[in-house]
């Protein structure tokens, strides 16, 4: 596979998106610290619900102690935060003590989350050609790109009959697939690409690795460097649902005249 070939289509999309988003900007704005740091509590909840989001993260990610956080995604913690008030502000840390100041379960509010996300922050959706297939882009021009991918079973741009291929190299995009026939093969290679790539190059880098997201069950596909050189393969499972495909694909019945 041609690597630098295809970060660079992939880059050239974010830069491009970056582009209209910052044009009206003199300079660009300051990156907001994680962490509640700007505030000395929450605010009410008649404010806090309509800033309320997830920000999917990497691991070592620091974050406000006692933060509410889960794991939907391997590498990677999915945070509860309030979004900053304005252009430049902290992003806020929700805590335990918020939500029991604010009489919610953790369940209840990342379903207001998640709500949030795609009312307030719809994705920025491309398509890429890459040999032959169409690799999904959901972008976001602020940090919440990634968070995209918790919910991606419910897209019906990035799931099929065997669930999705999905990668989240930078917390501004989530990369996707349909698994519906045996081009998911080269769907994988495309993405598995693009995703090392712009880990390596990106300023804000948060996993290498593609996923196959099946039945809310994420198989991380194996990624290793050996004397220099990228190793990836399909998991075992993948591979499996792979040759279904293909003996599906080869059987007469299941052709179009």
């Amino acid at each position: 596979m041609k690597r630098g070939l295809l970060a660079l289509a992939f880059s050239t999309v974010l830069l491009a998106s970056h582009a209209v988003a910052d044009a009206p900007e003199a300079e660009p704005a300051p990156e907001p610290e994680v962490g509640a740091f700007g505030l000395s509590e929450a605010p009410p909840w008649s404010e806090a619900r309509e800033r309320l989001l997830v920000d999917v993260r990497a691991l070592d990610e620091k974050q406000a102690p006692n933060a509410i956080f889960r794991q939907d995604i391997p590498y990677t913690r999915t945070s509860l935060i309030l979004t900053p008030e304005k252009l430049g502000g902290d992003i806020y840390d929700v805590t335990l003590a918020d939500a029991l100041a604010w009489n919610k379960t953790g369940e209840a509010l990342f379903e207001i989350a998640l709500e949030n996300l795609v009312r307030k922050h719809p994705p920025i959706v491309r398509e890429t050609l890459i040999n032959g297939v169409s690799i999904t882009l959901l972008y976001s021009n602020e940090p919440y790109g990634a968070s995209y991918a918790v919910e991606v079973e419910s897209n019906s741009r990035c799931t099929g009959k065997k669930g999705a291929l999905v990668a989240i190299p930078t917390p501004y995009a989530t990369l996707c697939y349909p698994v519906d026939s045996k081009l998911a093969g080269v769907a994988y290679d495309a993405i598995q690409d693009l995703a090392v790539g712009v880990v390596q190059t990106g300023d804000v880098p948060l996993a290498p690795f593609v996923f196959w997201v099946y039945r809310d069950h994420w198989d991380t596909q194996p990624l290793a460097v050996r004397e220099g050189t990228l190793l990836s393969s399909p998991s075992v499972a993948f591979q499996r649902v792979l040759k279904e495909l293909e003996r599906e694909a080869a059987n007469p019945r299941n052709r179009r005249w």
